[in-house]
């Protein structure tokens, strides 16, 4: 079974080497258009640019809907002083679509849409140092868009709530086959859930901070790959969780002060755990279903319940199916000084291999 998993790092490792997916399009031949010396509004200066072109924006509050089908840059002074705000909380604030568009945002605060910044069809987006508060939802990315955030904040979003928001993240969200690398940036105090990966979508983050979501921190189900790597994920109902045949790598992350549970793994996820801490959690690791968990050189330390929980007698009076049923390898993982105990079921025994805890 050790051998199958191996399949999954292949996968996912390819996110955490990604490479900025968005240049910028600007060339020795740029045109540069400005907002407002050259147009009164951000959207009259994209509906004239080129592709390639470059439209610096000027401190100041726009109210706008903007709309791009073609490959530009925005760059703003800083999220301080270029504040685009939405006209209706009915629409996005930007909606990013084409095949082949490639379009770079830097330096603004965006707020008060439906979403945020929307990317659908095969559009690629890089975001740096980007505010995005008070929109219903944060970022969307759906079809096969790739996206790239970096140096940002995503916070203060209320959820979406709607059907085709799929009861939505607040922070992000990602659907279909989009793919998004997410690097030094904080994603904070949205409503619902941090970010959300469904479908056959694929999330990598990195030196990122998850923090303070009443549910998920990171919510991944269906067929979705997810990695996290040096990253923080703190104070959420759950850190991260994995539902159905989604598969994850949580590699030299904190994961504390969850409300509920550190890391949730259940249906048939397949999850591979390194070199993290699981500290002051309300559980540390949860199995049930026929979840494959691999652990490895981490510590799961002073959580105030149990440190590994699994979905079984005698861990719960009454258990109906998804039971688990799993597997569970690994080594040389530090377990102690959790407040109800270490293990349910209890170590030495079945599901935990020889050698699951450090000698």
């Amino acid at each position: 079974m050790k051998t199958l998993f191996l399949l999954v790092p292949v996968l996912l490792l390819t996110l955490i080497s990604l490479q900025p997916i968005v240049s910028s399009n600007a060339s020795n031949t740029e045109n540069i258009l400005r907002v407002p010396q050259d147009f009164p509004t951000i959207q009259t200066a994209i509906d004239s640019a080129e592709s390639g072109d470059t439209i610096k924006i000027e401190g100041g509050i726009y109210h706008e809907q903007l709309k791009i089908f073609k490959s530009i840059n925005l760059l703003g002074e800083d999220t301080d002083s270029v504040i685009v705000k939405g006209i209706s909380i009915q629409e996005s604030v930007i909606s990013i679509q084409g095949m082949g568009t490639e379009v770079t945002i830097f330096g603004m605060s965006i707020s008060e849409g439906r979403v945020g910044i929307f990317v659908d069809i095969s559009a690629k987006l890089s975001l740096k140092k980007i505010n995005i508060s008070k929109n219903r939802l944060g970022i969307h990315a759906q079809g096969s868009s790739i996206i790239r955030i970096e140096e940002s904040a995503i916070h203060d979003n209320t959820g979406g709530g709607e059907p085709d928001l799929r009861g939505a993240a607040g922070g992000i969200l990602l659907r279909d086959e989009a793919v998004a690398e997410v690097i030094s940036t904080e994603i904070f105090k949205n409503r619902v859930t941090g970010v959300e990966v469904r479908d056959s979508s694929k999330l990598s983050i990195h030196n990122t901070k998850i923090m303070d979501h009443p549910s998920d921190g990171i919510f991944s189900t269906s067929e979705s790959e997810v990695t996290v790597k040096d990253s923080l994920i703190e104070g959420n109902g759950t850190g991260i969780e994995f539902l159905r045949s989604s598969q994850g790598i949580v590699v030299k992350s904190h994961i504390s002060q969850q409300v509920s549970i550190g890391i949730s793994i259940s249906g048939q996820a397949k999850l591979k755990i390194s070199d993290s801490k699981l500290t002051n959690n309300g559980n540390g690791v949860y199995a049930s279903g026929q979840a494959f968990l691999e652990m490895s050189q981490n510590e799961v330390i002073e959580n105030r319940n149990w440190g590994m929980l699994i979905y079984t007698e005698p861990c719960f009076q009454s258990v109906v199916t998804p039971k688990f049923e799993g597997i569970i390898i690994g080594k040389e993982n530090r377990v102690s000084k959790n407040k109800k105990g270490d293990f349910c079921p209890s170590y030495p025994g079945i599901p935990w291999p020889n050698g699951f805890v450090s000698p």
